[in-house]
């Protein structure tokens, strides 16, 4: 009699035992598959912002013709792409591809100023505003602008999903026994912050 109590104790010991494993298991798996998806979204994002400066040289290309006296204008937008496009590509090669992203920020920061200052000077010279390779190259900038917006968007969001559920209980204890970081999101450059 003992012994049948026993091994019943053993039994729903070991049974337990298995059940937290396998829901500690589909716990971590969520939570892996919440960071791929972030990560997912990140890549996303920066073939997007690769796309935005790929699309800027040729608009102040096309611009430079009409605006000879802008010289410094056009040479800042085309230094701060340089830029912008160096720190993502020096984040991208990071093993982690969602890590920090001061660089990135302070340089799209400066890339949008000198984009905004592009524009502002632009309207000053009405050829160029009427030259319809420039309109479409506009035009599609702005597209791009909007699409790199939802890609920022849409990775924040993951982010704070991912990060959301990483703090809940149970999920919290085996993020912190599995050491899986919280991560962080793009927020903006500080200078469009206000524009939401």
């Amino acid at each position: 009699m003992m012994l049948g109590f026993i091994n019943l104790i053993v039994f729903v010991l070991c049974l337990g035992g298995l059940l937290a494993v396998v829901w500690g298991t589909l716990i971590y798996r969520s939570l892996v598959g919440g960071r791929q998806g972030c990560v997912s979204a990140f890549l996303t994002l920066q073939e997007e912002l690769e796309a935005r400066y790929e699309m800027l040289p040729r608009l102040i290309e096309t611009a430079r013709g009409y605006m000879r006296h802008e010289k410094e204008a056009l040479e800042s937008v085309l230094s701060a792409v340089a830029v912008a496009s160096t720190a993502l590509q020096t984040m991208g090669e990071a093993s982690d591809k969602t890590g920090r992203f001061d660089s990135i920020l302070q340089a799209e920061e400066s890339l949008s100023e000198g984009v905004m200052r592009f524009f502002a000077i632009s309207e000053a010279y009405p050829e160029l505003k009427a030259d319809p390779r420039m309109r479409q190259l506009v035009q599609s900038f702005l597209g791009r602008e909007a699409a790199v917006e939802e890609c920022r968007a849409a990775f924040n969001e993951a982010v704070a999903k991912f990060n959301r559920s990483r703090s809940e209980f149970p999920a919290g204890y085996v993020a912190r026994l599995m050491r899986i970081d919280e991560m962080v999101s793009f927020e903006k450059a500080l200078g469009a912050e206000g524009e939401d």
